[in-house]
């Protein structure tokens, strides 16, 4: 509670800031007073002209080359706590060639780590063609060590026991006790090509692990005592075939059009088991084998021009084969996306909060382009979303039924800046969560 207290005061400050800056553009002043007032703030405006310029020349686009080519770039800074991992520290750039569209030729990379030893790092290098050819490539990577993974068991209707983690019940645990340390360092490479401008198929491969960390106590982690498949961690490899339809305007923030996409990857995995030995129990590798079929289909409609966005996100994926847990945990694709629950899935639940092999989602967003504002001479848009989020898991082909959905519904407020970074602040309600807050550099979709 006391975390999204805190988020809920910053939610509230920035909507006043917001609104008195739009205030401020239509106040009415006495031109008396104005002038009795210019000279007096001479000398602070040069102080605030000393800093604004120093902000905006940290913010502003710089142009580099790199290995001859000219290159523009933004670099933003990241600070911010969160009550779970300390203080943290980081950067956002984003390159693109002026050359080309800024979001089909890029490289975006994201390092942020906490000084408790959270770490989420990625990137994403796109060149759409070879030697002006139709063929192209997309390589991505992901290194996250994440503090707060939740496991609350696998299944539609998992339970999230209150009072195993709340202090003064008499079945109390601890209040970790569904939360453990997951490190997983992922790398994707994809060959593509065009069969048309908007329609693209992709061959491809990556390489991927997951090492778990419950607490050192089993009996305080519920991934301990539930012990699933995987839940020592493993490796594995895939191959990828994707394709992909996409019409959007803009990737960070669409105004229209739809993307479209389905992937197949078949895995090779090796997970590590216990297995009784003379000399007691010992960690193996055992092999497996499994795939995973991904669609999702994210679309977005013009209600009144530019003004007014009605965006929906429908996407379901079913993993076949002896797939360790931490597989279940997110949809695959062009953009790995963590579910169900949580800030890219369902709004308003935990992250991962519900997990198996088959997996829907659907995410309804209303979108409201309320007015640029400008931030130390950089202009950035502000947005205001209602949202409603649907999910549902099950185990096998056989379970299939859609009673018993899980729904949220919240709103949010975001900074769009220059269309090539979206500072988000959404807040869902949920059956669990009264007021589950989420602050992220990016869309859900």
């Amino acid at each position: 509670m006391k975390r999204q207290g805190y988020l809920l005061i910053l939610l509230a400050t920035l909507i006043f800031a917001l609104l008195l800056r739009a205030a401020s553009g239509y106040a009415f002043q006495n031109p008396t007073q104005e002038s009795k007032n210019k000279n007096a703030q001479s000398a602070e405006d040069d102080q605030k002209n000393i800093l604004e310029r120093t902000v905006r020349s940290a913010l502003a686009p710089r142009q580099a080359q790199v290995f001859g080519r000219p290159y523009t770039y933004y670099f933003l800074p990241i600070a911010f706590y969160h009550f779970d991992t300390g203080l943290n520290l980081g950067f956002n750039t984003h390159w693109f060639s002026p050359k080309r569209d800024a979001f089909l030729y890029r490289l975006r990379l994201q390092v942020v780590a906490s000084l408790r030893n959270n770490h989420k790092h990625n990137f994403v290098f796109e060149y759409p063609q070879l030697a002006d050819s139709k063929f192209g490539f997309i390589l991505r990577g992901e290194w996250e060590r994440t503090l707060q993974t939740r496991y609350f068991g696998l299944g539609n209707n998992s339970v999230n026991d209150r009072e195993l983690t709340a202090s003064g019940n008499e079945n109390f645990i601890h209040k970790d006790f569904y939360v453990y340390t997951l490190k997983r360092p992922r790398l994707k490479l994809f060959l593509t090509y065009h069969i048309f401008s908007d329609i693209v198929f992709g061959f491809g491969g990556g390489f991927q692990s997951a090492d778990p960390q419950p607490r050192a106590n089993p009996g305080e982690s519920f991934l301990a005592v539930d012990r699933p498949f995987g839940y020592l961690g493993g490796s594995g490899k895939h191959l990828a075939f994707k394709m992909n339809w996409d019409t959007r305007s803009n990737r960070v923030f669409p105004l229209g059009g739809f993307h479209t996409e389905l992937s197949f990857e078949p895995n090779w995995a090796a997970v590590n088991v216990e297995s009784q030995t003379p000399d007691g129990l010992q960690k193996q590798s055992q092999n497996v084998t499994f795939s995973r079929c991904t669609f999702s289909d994210s679309r977005f409609l013009q209600i009144k021009s530019n003004r007014l966005i009605l965006a929906n996100r429908i996407a379901f994926e079913a993993i076949s084969g002896a797939a360790p847990y931490y597989e279940f945990g997110q949809f695959s694709g062009q953009r790995n996306t963590r579910a169900v629950g949580g800030s890219q899935s369902l709004r308003g639940f935990n992250s991962r909060r519900f997990q198996d092999k088959i997996k829907l989602i659907t995410l309804t967003e209303l979108r409201f382009n309320y007015r640029p504002i400008n931030l130390m001479s950089e202009s950035f848009g502000v947005i205001f979303i209602a949202f409603f989020d649907n999910g549902r898991v099950w185990q096998k082909w056989s379970d299939l039924a859609f009673n018993d959905v899980h729904s949220t519904f919240g709103f949010g407020i975001w900074l769009n800046w220059d269309n090539n970074l979206i500072i988000r602040l959404d807040v869902g309600h949920s059956k669990e969560e009264t007021l589950f807050p989420f602050l992220r550099l990016n869309t859900a979709f």
